[in-house]
């Protein structure tokens, strides 16, 4: 079972076809650990590294950026 079935698992997370809220990324590339921050007590990536990972996105991505640029990051519009 892969590391990211055993999340799921612990979290009681269930598989759905359409309409999904949580994505578990797995990754090779051992920087995208640096800078972890604790948040509510769990694991995160660094604002930087998810903001990026979140225009990626192709579904809800970019909308999800926008408010961590803006919540978290440098409470400030995006402009593009």
């Amino acid at each position: 079972m892969q590391r990211s079935s055993y999340l799921a698992q612990a979290l009681d997370l269930k598989k759905t076809d359409s309409g999904a809220n949580v994505h578990i990324l797995t990754s090779c590339d051992r920087g995208v650990f640096d800078y972890l921050e604790v948040v509510e007590g769990g694991l995160s990536s660094c604002p930087v590294q998810l903001f990026l990972n979140l225009q990626r996105d192709p579904a809800r991505g970019q909308e999800a950026a926008e408010q961590l640029w803006q919540i978290r990051l440098f409470d400030c519009p995006i402009s593009v």
